[in-house]
């Protein structure tokens, strides 16, 4: 009995011992008007409002549109209108993609029609169209490891499941 709890004492100890890790480091104190203004946040829901304002009021805004623009001159009066001082537009390029008619079909040997769709940003196929075979990949790492010649000349077709952003 006595070998018994001896082990078990034992056990216990080196167990205890074990787990004796250093505690982690405590993060640096918040200063004092960081903490004030964070709890002013948290009390009230002017930042979910500005964010519901501009999603109902302006809604969906593609980047160079001119509903990118209507936001712009919304979050100006809505920023002046909060009582913000130095408030202006700063001009700078952006690129526009707007998506444009999708369409894709099988001409041989069996023509159907298909369903897609464009990736944004997705260089603008030629008016007339395009006839080129189907390279077929499973996944996007199978299409990287691919040699430049598996592709040349073909349709890429990448049949993975994407995961939504948005």
């Amino acid at each position: 009995m006595t070998r018994i709890a001896l082990a078990l004492l034992a056990l216990a100890s080196s167990t205890a011992l074990a787990a004796q890790h250093s505690a982690p480091p405590l993060p640096a104190p918040v200063d004092a008007k960081v903490a004030a203004l964070r709890d002013a946040a948290l009390k009230d829901d002017v930042a979910y409002d500005i964010v519901e304002g501009l999603t109902t009021e302006v809604g969906q805004r593609l980047a160079a549109t001119e509903a990118e623009a209507r936001a712009r001159t919304w979050g100006v009066a809505k920023l002046k209108a909060l009582g913000f001082k130095n408030v202006h537009v700063e001009t700078y390029q952006m690129p526009v993609w707007l998506r444009g008619e999708e369409r894709a079909e099988v001409v041989a040997p069996f023509p159907q029609a298909l369903k897609l769709v464009a990736l944004g940003n997705s260089g603008a196929t030629p008016a007339a169209g395009l006839t080129a075979p189907v390279a077929v990949f499973r996944t996007y790492g199978d299409l990287a490891n691919a040699p430049a010649a598996a592709v040349r000349g073909k349709i890429v077709y990448v049949g993975n499941a994407m995961v939504p952003t948005q």
